[in-house]
């Protein structure tokens, strides 16, 4: 434990074993992370999904209509918490190692970076997190390690995105004669 990290078993599923082979491992780590997206996809398409768009639409109108939207929310982020608990349990599972590097801003940053690429969508996230992994281990060695600033930068680039895109406004010009006839 500490600063040296805590080494785990191997993964042991009832009627199964222990999981030392990677590839059993690949295929436990592959099937709850399935089981996991199937959830979230099925919540986020109930009511409940509908109550947090529209929280995250616009909070106080959805409170007039007589909404408990500190529930809704409060809801919202116990199941946040459990799937980033899972993922972190997936994680410790897959190295069979945890350690406080394993909580750093790297980490973070890259989750919180694909659910900004994603932009609100399950699909667009998970595709946005492979982007990430790939642009990581792909671009790593080609730019001396510096993978994690183009990353940033991405970061940067689509945090304010909606500056970016803003169209400068016209000049009020009058047409040319005083735009009298």
């Amino acid at each position: 434990g500490g600063d040296e990290g805590l080494s785990l078993p191997p993964v042991t599923l009832p009627g199964l074993g222990q999981l030392r082979l990677d590839g059993h491992l690949y295929l436990y780590t592959l099937a709850v992370t399935g089981l996991l997206l199937l959830a979230t996809g099925w919540i986020i398409r109930t009511q409940m999904g509908l109550r947090w768009r529209a929280i995250a639409d616009h909070e106080p109108r959805l409170a007039a209509l007589g909404h408990h939207t500190g529930r809704d929310l409060l809801t919202a982020h116990l199941l946040a918490a459990g799937i980033a608990g899972a993922a972190g349990a997936l994680l410790a599972d897959a190295h069979r190692y945890i350690g406080p590097a394993d909580l750093g801003m790297d980490i973070a940053s890259a989750a919180l970076l694909a659910c900004a690429v994603g932009r609100g969508r399950l699909a667009g996230a998970i595709a946005a997190a492979v982007g990430i992994v790939a642009v990581r281990a792909l671009l790593g060695g080609v730019t001396s390690g510096h993978a994690t600033a183009l990353l940033g930068a991405v970061f940067v680039l689509v945090a304010y995105q909606h500056l970016l895109r803003r169209k400068a406004p016209r000049p009020a010009v009058a047409p040319p004669g005083g735009g009298r006839r």
